[in-house]
């Protein structure tokens, strides 16, 4: 019993440690950064984002929002045709707004 709890407990370990490099992954990239900045303020649709970040294309920004989501920073919900994005792990933004503050 005492090996199956420590490699349960073990096993959780690795997953958050895989957790937390994945977002720290996903944050090395200064558009994604953006728009997890952007999205800390507020939810908001891909055509927002394509509007915000003009000077990407985009392709671009899909792919992005695409690795931010695969890494679980961000999340969407469809309303109607449109995608709306928004910011799942809350604590990544306040993250970011910590580091900006100082």
């Amino acid at each position: 019993m005492f090996y199956n709890e420590n490699m349960e407990t073990l096993l959780e370990e690795i997953k958050n440690k895989k957790l937390v490099l994945d977002v720290f992954k996903a944050l090395s990239n200064e558009l994604r950064l953006d728009i997890v900045q952007s999205l800390s303020k507020s939810p908001k649709y891909v055509n927002d984002l394509q509007e915000e970040f003009s000077n990407y294309d985009p392709t671009s920004i899909s792919k992005q929002l695409a690795v931010l989501k695969n890494s679980g920073i961000v999340d969407s919900v469809r309303e109607g045709k449109k995608i709306k994005y928004y910011l799942k792990l809350d604590c990544v933004g306040k993250m970011i707004m910590c580091i900006d503050s100082h």
